[in-house]
């Protein structure tokens, strides 16, 4: 059985005017510091919007990998750095830079939705965090352009990805990294700790009933604290999909497709333990900052925490990710991969 993500089912209506209301101040608050404002469709590739706070360490590989990727223009809100990040970000003729100091506890979701109602409308956006890098099954053989092309032969209108932390074989490891370095240290998974449960997002139609929300793993193993890994980050903003009304992991009114996407998340690169200290202060984050609460307990501890495990591996590709059930792929979704090779 279903069952709603949120209680709250009121009309869509009074919905897009509660964010109407949210959004207001957010407007107010844009500073454009580079960057061309106009986009141009770019062939149907999708627009990469993303959300950063002193992101030095992943500026230059978070670029490379959408490039790679084949996407073509990234826009970058940048949400009050004090390192680095604006004059890494400022250098490359690719990003359109902004920027808000609006408190990020307050206005993580109608941040978002701004980015996507200014630079991602009528087109595929790929919405996601700094220290998150997107890919899906087989694209070593299916660029990005023939699997959106997939998508839209299906009319499918967003693509869940799964949160993938990874991480080095030491905490420290990950705070010596410096610049792109951190993702050849950062190679390691461990699904062993992972709670599947049934999808559950509110007014989404589901393709595969077999595509499961995930929960847990290495986060789980080592703090005790199970993050829902389980985002949508792809999707056809078409004015009538609603892209974090109720929560930022996800959009609403979607189709969503018979293949799962993974995010590659870099959450212990640079010095996580000061991240960790700064967001138990501040407070800025679900309840008080609790996931982080959970990570200061255990650093507290030992801030030389072995996080390689016994039942970790190294990460090659994301095909790998399918044989344990992380990801998922539809049977049709293979056929077509094996007719691109």
């Amino acid at each position: 059985m279903v069952r709603s993500l949120h209680p709250d089912c009121r009309p869509v209506l009074w919905r897009r005017l509660r964010a109407a209301f949210e959004e207001w101040p957010v407007r107010r608050s844009i500073e454009h510091l580079a960057g061309p404002l106009a986009i141009s469709p770019d062939g149907g590739l999708p627009v990469v919007v993303a959300l950063m706070r002193n992101a030095e360490i992943y500026i230059e590989a978070f670029l490379a990998h959408y490039r790679a990727l084949g996407c073509r223009h990234i826009v970058l809100l940048d949400n009050g750095s004090t390192d680095q990040s604006v004059d890494l970000a400022t250098k490359a003729a690719d990003v359109t830079l902004l920027r808000s100091l609006l408190p990020y506890k307050d206005f993580k979701r109608p941040l978002r939705r701004y980015l996507v109602q200014n630079f991602g409308r009528h087109r595929w956006c790929l919405s996601v965090d700094i220290d998150e890098f997107f890919d899906y099954p087989f694209s070593d053989s299916v660029p990005l352009r023939e699997f959106l092309r997939y998508l839209e032969t299906q009319r499918f209108t967003a693509v869940a990805a799964q949160m993938l932390d990874l991480f080095p074989e030491h905490l420290q490891q990950g705070h010596d990294a410096a610049g792109g370095t951190f993702r050849e240290q950062h190679r390691y998974y461990d699904v062993a700790n992972i709670e599947r449960r049934d999808y559950f997002v509110h007014n989404n139609r589901l393709a595969d009933p077999r595509l499961k929300m995930i929960f847990g793993g290495i986060r789980k193993t080592l703090f005790d604290f199970a993050p829902w890994l389980t985002k949508h980050p792809l999707f056809w903003s078409d004015g009538k999909i609603l892209p974090f009304y109720n929560d930022f992991h996800c959009v609403e009114r979607a189709c969503v497709a018979d293949v799962s996407a993974v995010l590659y998340h870099y959450k212990f690169a640079g010095d996580f333990t000061a991240r960790v200290a700064e967001a138990v202060q501040a407070g800025n984050y679900y309840r008080n900052s609790l996931e982080y609460q959970r990570y200061n307990a255990v650093l507290e501890q030992s801030k030389t925490l072995q996080m390689r495990q016994p039942t970790s591996e190294e990460l090659r590709s994301p095909n790998q990710l399918l044989a344990s059930g992380f990801l998922f792929a539809s049977e049709n979704y293979a056929r077509f991969a094996a007719q691109q090779r």
